[in-house]
């Protein structure tokens, strides 16, 4: 049996150490701001494999300046990253594996089919909140770093594991890395994209809207004026705006999802008291960009298409609405599809499955931009649906996770031989 046969082979028998170790971080409740919680498994995961493992607390002193959004962040000092390094014998370029192990509240847990926080293997998935965003991918990712390096492996450079904390609110845990020395030439992000191959992500900037109205008993609505009437004036000019934006952008790896560049409102809050008109409607949400589309010239087309709207509605002309810029942008990037690394993976994925692999882009925003902005060439790659993330019954299916493993190990030795 030959090297890659063999190895594919050893990922596969790693299917109930993968599955277990996913099922119990799963029953880990790290949502953001209390990843303290995982961060002793994760420790203790990389020990186990053979990385030399450092764990710290990133504190305000440490990223004051280096990252605008640190008042957002809740109990700095007590969240610890987590980062495995495994040293290489030369001195080429280095590897980084970058996770985050924070994950977004479940919410109603009566929604759900199952315990949010279980576990649970089920259906050949293991389901939970962060199943699949993004522990079940990570932890695939590290376990197909260790196959290939207990194979007799040797990397050109240095291997880093990076598990970050405070992704889902803007990317502290892996800029905190990053500023710690933790950099490398390539990197694999394992965030869920149905086992795509993603080496371009599209930006996005976040929206605020205050729309004016003047309130009245609603026994005589005829004397006020309905914020959230005049916010559906607002609304229908934004979506034309998307509408118009989807059918003009084009870009290969973009194309062949259902939206390109998406646009949507996440939440809406307008008044006080059921009988009385609001006053005021608050509305805050996103839109996208297709990467190297400058940022600035898409909040302008934004902003002119409020005011184009307002321009046209006697009561918001004399009343505009306020657009606010949010904090927490994702600028886009792209890497060729030719790049050693992209091609790595891509052919990677082809011998696993034995179908062509098709590169696409991802909509959602991920901390390879923070990597892109040091020189990393990173792809996005992971087990798992960005469907089903953010959302009841979240689940990662234990078939897709293998693969994932398999197309990461030869990925990178694909990538390891092209560099020499």
């Amino acid at each position: 049996m030959g090297f890659e046969s063999s190895l594919l082979e050893h990922v596969r028998g790693l299917e109930p150490s993968i599955t277990r170790a996913v099922s119990e971080a799963v029953r880990l409740r790290s949502v953001t701001g209390h990843e303290d919680v995982a961060a002793p498994f994760f420790a203790e995961l990389l020990e186990g494999l053979g990385f030399e493992v450092d764990v710290w607390a990133p504190t305000r002193a440490e990223l004051e300046g280096k990252y605008p959004y640190l008042d957002r962040e809740e109990r700095l000092g007590e969240r610890h990253n987590v980062v495995g390094v495994r040293r290489g014998k030369r001195s080429g370029p280095t590897l980084v594996v970058n996770g985050h192990i924070d994950v977004v509240p479940a919410g109603d847990a009566s929604r759900w089919l199952l315990d949010p926080f279980g576990g649970v293997v089920a259906g050949g998935a293991v389901h939970g909140r962060g199943a699949c965003d993004m522990k079940g991918p990570l932890i695939a990712a590290v376990y197909a770093v260790a196959a290939l390096l207990e194979h007799g492996f040797e990397p050109p450079g240095d291997v880093i594991v990076q598990c970050v904390i405070a992704e889902e609110t803007g990317g502290m845990g892996t800029v905190a890395a990053l500023e710690r020395g933790y950099v490398g030439d390539v990197a694999v992000v394992p965030e869920p994209t149905e086992l795509a191959i993603c080496p371009a992500q599209a930006g996005l900037v976040k929206w605020r809207i205050e729309v004016p109205g003047r309130s009245s008993h609603t026994a005589v609505p005829w004397e006020g004026v309905s914020a959230f009437e005049k916010w559906q004036v607002v609304y229908a000019a934004l979506k034309d705006l998307a509408a118009s934006r989807e059918a003009t952008l084009s870009h290969p790896l973009f194309d062949p999802l259902p939206q390109k560049a998406p646009f949507a409102c996440g939440k809406v809050h307008a008044g006080d008291w059921p009988y009385i008109l609001p006053d005021l409607l608050v509305a805050q949400g996103r839109i996208g960009a297709l990467p190297h589309e400058p940022l600035a010239e898409l909040r302008a087309a934004f902003e002119r298409a409020v005011a184009e709207a307002a321009a046209g509605d006697p009561w918001l002309r004399e009343n505009p609405p306020k657009v606010t810029w949010i904090d927490g942008d994702f600028p886009g990037w792209e890497v060729s599809t030719e790049h050693p690394f992209v091609a790595a993976f891509s052919s990677a994925l082809a011998a696993v499955t034995r179908e062509p692999a098709q590169p696409v882009g991802v909509t959602y925003g991920t901390d390879a931009s923070f990597m892109v902005d040091r020189g990393t060439t990173p792809v996005v790659f992971g087990a798992g649906s960005i469907s089903h993330a953010h959302r009841e019954d979240e689940h990662v299916r234990v078939d897709d996770l293998i693969t994932q493993a398999q197309a990461t190990a030869l990925g990178i030795l694909y990538w390891s031989d092209s560099v020499g």
